[in-house]
């Protein structure tokens, strides 16, 4: 019998005898590799930034004649400073999974050894660009959410120089 007449064994035969369960599938022209997670991880911070600008900016700045004490704990009892607070937590604890999710899709859709989740400790800035980095190697896109969080972390800093100026103003009025 003549070699060219042997039919190819199936592809699925092949793929998983290949595969073994061990690696990811490979990749495809249209995989995807931006995931509703990393969008969420980018886009978070922007939900805190104005709270900034509710913080009560004489609550930072002792008054003459305050103690020590009440001049340090006025800040506690400032509701924009406390939302504040308690959004960032939030939005730290709320990265963590985010990050867990995003590499286990990630891993779904094939791309081998994505960054790892636990980057998201050391800031959300580290995990996107280290996740962005490694996307763009094994997969040549991704780095639409790096060019995000740019956008975002420049937003902050604007924010940021925004509550410093209220924070000057309002000590040069008091004093």
């Amino acid at each position: 019998m003549n070699e060219s007449s042997t039919p190819p064994p199936p592809t699925g035969a092949t793929e998983s005898a290949a595969n073994n369960g061990n690696t990811p599938a490979a990749l495809t022209a249209n995989t995807g590799t931006s995931t509703w997670q990393i969008w969420t991880i980018v886009l978070l911070p922007l939900i805190a930034l104005p709270a900034l600008f509710f913080i009560d900016a004489s609550a930072l700045v002792p008054a003459p004649g305050d103690d020590s004490i009440s001049a340090q704990l006025r800040i506690y009892t400032d509701p924009g400073y406390l939302f504040t607070l308690v959004t960032g937590w939030l939005i730290f604890i709320a990265n963590i999974f985010l990050a867990i999710f995003d590499r286990r899709s990630l891993q779904a859709r094939g791309v081998a050894r994505p960054f790892h989740w636990a980057f998201i400790f050391i800031g959300a800035l580290v995990y996107v660009i280290g996740r962005s980095v490694i996307v763009r190697s094994r997969t040549g896109q991704g780095l639409a959410p790096l060019w995000a969080v740019i956008a975002v972390q420049l937003a902050g800093i604007v924010a940021g120089i925004a509550l410093m100026v209220k924070i000057v103003n309002t000590a040069f009025a008091i004093y």
